[in-house]
């Protein structure tokens, strides 16, 4: 059969023809425009499936001044974190007949503003934005004109958002270390100004003072860089008094604080206590295996999305602040 693409691509022509109907009619199956018989319908579905044509949403969409795809920003596509969101925003999108377009903003505003055009210009029908790096002011008025859903953080009152309560998460975890006579506590951040990382940092100054230990306080900030983490690690691990403790806000710097603790044989669970933020898959399966609060990424994404196609579809227009429960996960690391 003779293609209309040089690429050897399906088009609605072929369809058309295989069908034996106009490409009118094939149009009107793929946008439901009705007025078309089951019969002929069936014709056309059978002939779209033969020939495997994959019709151009984003085309349509343009089209008709309207869209079914969601745009997704994260930091970073590596980082394990975001794996589980993007699954739930990909099933929640696929349940209500959504498409979505992943894309990595490496926490870089100027990144954030040029990836934003692409909902400006009508591309996308809404964002699912994970930890952005803009200013509140900027994410703020931005949802006033489009529909915009923050995962992973809680702004200002004008914006949805959905997040467990950092600052609550954290005095658990120094609750968790203090029962195991651990009260030399340091804190892991990270290096960019992102609004979890303020929150939990916070929140350790308040809960080591309130446990009465916060004679000693150590912090660092040395992001998701390894050798900034070991170099870290080892800078308040080697010091006089050392911490016997850790909170990082990542798994992800466990990992390599390990793989830095194991090298020069100190013995974690024992000699230093790990705790992170995540509990990402890796976490239970080495050793020692790392203790974690664990948050609902899935359900972060899932129910985010959900949330954001109700809005674009004029279903609920209420701002949303969504706190869903993080959970402590004890193991190895803090024995």
């Amino acid at each position: 059969m003779k293609r209309n693409s040089k690429a050897g691509k399906v088009g609605i022509i072929d369809v058309a023809k295989e069908a034996g109907v106009s490409v009118a009619t094939v149009s009107r199956v793929i946008n439901n425009k009705g007025n078309v018989s089951y019969e002929t319908e069936i014709l056309v579905k059978k002939a779209i499936e033969k020939l495997q044509f994959h019709p151009n949403v984003l085309g349509r969409s343009l089209r008709q001044q309207k869209t079914n795809v969601i745009l997704i920003l994260v930091p970073s596509i590596s980082n394990p974190f975001y794996s589980k969101i993007v699954e739930g925003i990909g099933n929640a999108a696929l349940d209500c007949g959504y498409y979505t377009l992943l894309a990595e903003t490496n926490s870089l505003k100027t990144r954030e503003k040029e990836l934003i055009s692409i909902l400006k210009e009508q591309m996308a029908a809404g964002i699912i934005w994970a930890d952005p790096a803009s200013e509140d002011k900027y994410v703020s008025e931005l949802s006033k004109l489009y529909p915009v859903f923050v995962i992973a953080q809680i702004l200002n009152n004008t914006v949805n958002s959905i997040s467990i309560d950092n600052r609550k998460a954290v005095w658990d975890v120094v609750d968790h270390l203090y029962r195991r006579n651990r009260k030399r506590i340091a804190f892991l951040g990270n290096n960019i100004n992102l609004h979890y990382n303020t929150f939990r940092y916070d929140a350790y100054l308040e809960a080591i003072k309130e446990y009465g230990i916060s004679n000693y306080q150590k912090a660092v900030f040395p992001g998701f860089d390894i050798d900034a983490i070991k170099e870290s690690f080892n800078s308040i691990y080697n010091e006089k008094d050392a911490c016997d403790s850790i909170i990082s806000i990542s798994d992800v710097q466990n990992l390599y604080i390990l793989e830095e603790a194991k090298a020069n044989n100190i013995i974690i669970g024992k000699e230093l206590a790990l705790i992170g933020f995540d509990n990402i898959g890796f976490t239970h399966i080495i050793t020692p295996s790392l203790s974690s609060v664990d948050q609902p990424r899935y359900k972060f994404g899932y129910d985010a999305t959900m949330n954001l196609i109700d809005w674009i579809e004029g279903r609920n227009n209420c701002t949303k602040k969504i706190i869903l429960e993080h959970k402590i996960i004890s193991r190895e690391s803090t024995q």
